[in-house]
């Protein structure tokens, strides 16, 4: 009797098992199985890459209001700094009813959106202008009318037109002004009578808020003899 060859008939891909040992049948199949959902795992592993990449994203933007906010705080600008962190908290995904976040949420919450009373406005208003060579802060001025930090914030927004502490750097760079025009004067001297930690923090906000450096702000408004001179159609005013 002829004997029968078990062996895999080479690189031919049979219709049917038969004349195949049942084992190379098996591992053929496997193979075709594996050729056929070969493209799902490209799939799988760019899909995989794509909600990385969007992990990555969302973790650096909420990075970024997380900065906003402690850039906010240390501005005592608490609102700002309420929404900074609500939104890197939905970035993240987190849950906003952890007990973490229940403080937030009770200074999140609406409150009335009237400014200061007249007699508040006045003597927060008075003691800005006798204390802008001196050290303000935003839970002072809180104190004086008898007001909570953040609920001092928006009321004062609303009724001077910029948060606490833009306001006093307005006023700080207004009676710098002043004391150009009128006191002889150094921009250093100038600098500390109004606040300012030197001359170079002092050119900076002065720049950003004027457009120009001190000295040149001086320059096109003192004439030679040191006297002042009346501000020209072209000068930048500070608006409060």
């Amino acid at each position: 009797m002829q004997e029968i060859s078990s062996a895999p008939l080479p690189h031919t891909r049979l219709a049917s098992p038969t004349g195949v040992h049942p084992g190379e049948v098996h591992r053929l199949l496997r193979y075709d199985s594996l050729a056929a959902i070969s493209p799902s795992f490209d799939t799988d592993s760019q899909a995989s890459e794509s909600v990385r990449r969007v992990s990555i994203d969302a973790l650096r933007d909420a990075v970024i209001e997380l900065i906003h906010a402690i850039n906010s705080t240390l501005n005592e600008e608490l609102e700002s700094a309420v929404g900074s962190v609500q939104r890197s908290a939905a970035l993240l995904h987190v849950n906003a009813h952890l007990p973490e976040f229940s403080a937030i949420a009770k200074i999140a919450n609406p409150i009335a959106r009237g400014g200061l009373a007249p007699w508040q406005a006045r003597i927060v208003k008075t003691h800005i202008d006798t204390h802008l060579d001196g050290n303000l802060r935003t839970k002072e001025l809180a104190r004086l009318v008898q007001l909570s930090s953040f609920h001092f914030c928006r009321v004062f927004r609303v009724s001077f037109g910029h948060s606490p502490h833009a306001y006093v750097t307005r006023r700080r760079v207004e009676r710098a002004q002043g004391l150009i025009l009128t006191a002889n004067l150094t921009l250093g001297q100038i600098a500390l009578d109004c606040g300012f930690a030197d001359q170079a923090h002092f050119t900076k906000i002065f720049r950003r808020l004027c457009g120009e450096s001190p000295g040149e702000w001086r320059r096109t408004r003192v004439c030679e003899t040191s006297e002042p001179a009346l501000p020209t159609a072209n000068s930048r005013a500070i608006a409060i």
